[in-house]
């Protein structure tokens, strides 16, 4: 309240880059710290990692698929549904180190980007609603989780599309904005043709944004569907169903809810 008894005007609420910036140095010395981590974990992952230098199961098909669309081997599922979602593949096939001489520094480094983009986001979005320490914990502890870092050196596409989910939380932050609007149908489309089961998250996201503003939910699903559009219609085509993204989804969303917990990593 100002001394002549009107009531001061609202502070208007910071900005991304002010937010980084008033994380100072204690912000930019724990992204420090993660990166030199992350260096170090894929270091020792590309030393001596069994899981990593030889693909198996999901990782393999990804890096086969790879090849097959960089026109070094014959693609036999070309013509065939997808089974595991096709965006990945389609990301390592621009890596030729990967696939011509089992280089795997470069995709790990883009995955540990894309950590260090998780934890920048989770500062962001814990200091729109509490204090300067409270945002630096948050993003502390996301550092911190060990399964975060371990999924950025694996040949899948769940770091990915973590950092894309996250992203989409963040611009949902201010929903009536159109560009927001289209970046959120962006990243969620591209996160949905790395793992289908981020659909569940659109089906929640778009009524959501629809009661806010209608006009953004409609350019954010127009975005989305135009992402998810090409392999719809290549599920269509070879396996005669309507399928948006692969046919693992289902399953995968059914032996996390009802599988008994290992505890472990397998393949």
């Amino acid at each position: 309240m100002s001394t002549d008894g009107q009531a001061a005007p609202a502070t208007a609420p910071l900005s991304s880059w002010a937010m980084l910036r008033d994380g100072g140095r204690p912000l930019a010395a724990l992204l420090l710290f993660g990166a030199l981590f992350k260096l170090l974990v894929m270091a020792a992952a590309l030393q001596s990692d069994p899981l990593l230098l030889n693909p198996t199961s999901d990782a393999r098909y990804y890096v086969e698929r790879a090849r097959g669309l960089a026109g070094l081997d014959d693609d036999p599922l070309l013509h065939e549904s997808y089974h595991l979602p096709p965006l990945y593949p389609q990301l390592l096939s621009h890596f030729d180190g990967l696939l011509q001489h089992g280089e795997f520094a470069g995709v790990l480094v883009l995955q540990h980007l894309g950590g260090l983009w998780v934890v920048s986001l989770a500062y962001l979005l814990a200091r729109r609603r509490c204090g300067r320490a409270g945002a630096l914990l948050a993003a502390g502890l996301t550092l911190a989780y060990g399964p975060l870092t371990f999924f950025e050196t694996r040949l899948l596409g769940d770091s990915l599309a973590t950092a894309l989910v996250l992203s989409v939380v963040w611009l949902a932050e201010r929903p009536r904005r159109m560009p927001h609007a289209l970046g959120m149908g962006l990243c969620l489309g591209l996160a949905c043709l790395l793992r289908p089961q981020a659909l569940l998250f659109a089906a929640l996201l778009l009524p959501w944004i629809f009661r806010r503003r209608r006009r953004s939910a409609g350019a954010c699903a127009a975005v989305l569907l135009a992402l998810l559009l090409p392999s719809a219609l290549h599920n269509r085509a070879a396996g005669g169903d309507l399928v948006l993204v692969s046919d693992n989804g289902g399953i995968n969303l059914y032996l996390a809810a009802t599988g008994p917990p290992s505890g472990t990593f397998s393949v």
